[in-house]
């Protein structure tokens, strides 16, 4: 999550930015979005590739999707 938010010492910047609180340690509606947002993009993009790969490996063992 650090490096999502751009890399040690980027909770100051959220901070400045109003993406997070004064305590450093907790984020603002804003912030949780923004995080919730960058979260769901990259489990997307990963499920994306691990069903490709799945029809890749599936069509070169003569199967279908249908078959699965």
């Amino acid at each position: 999550m650090q490096e999502k938010m751009g890399g040690k010492g980027a909770m100051r910047e959220w901070v400045t930015a109003g993406l997070a609180q004064g305590d450093h340690v907790h984020f603002t509606t804003t912030g949780y979005r923004r995080l919730g947002y960058t979260l769901f993009r990259d489990l997307m993009y990963n499920y994306e590739k691990y069903n490709k790969v799945r029809e890749e490996l599936a069509g070169s063992n003569g199967q279908t999707s249908a078959d699965q």
